[in-house]
């Protein structure tokens, strides 16, 4: 979806309309918010996985998944020491590493 940039004068009315609601939103704010929910990102978040899940999503072993989460391989967070993978670095890791080879031609 093509999300256009409204005029300046209906940015800063919305922006004095969200203020009370969202203190410190401002027209830039605004208009990356507009830009995610156009592109479907505005909506809610997907889940975070454990080590465990995302081992098993990929076929791997948990110990595999913190090697590549420590080498910056896989994307991750730590949340209280515990690492966590958005179902979509595992898509973007599968789609980088991703080969596509000619028929019989495979090794």
């Amino acid at each position: 979806m093509d999300v256009r940039q409204p005029p300046g004068s209906v940015q800063r009315a919305i922006v004095t309309l969200l203020e009370p609601y969202c203190p410190g939103v401002t027209p830039h704010l605004l208009l990356r918010a507009l830009g995610r929910i156009a592109e479907g990102d505005g909506a809610e978040p997907e889940p975070l996985l454990d080590k465990h899940r995302a081992a098993r999503r990929l076929g791997v072993s948990w110990q595999t998944v913190v090697r590549m989460l420590k080498s910056g391989e896989l994307a991750g967070v730590k949340i209280k020491g515990e690492w966590r993978v958005r179902p979509g670095a595992l898509r973007e890791l599968i789609d980088r590493n991703t080969v596509m080879t000619e028929p019989g031609k495979e090794k």
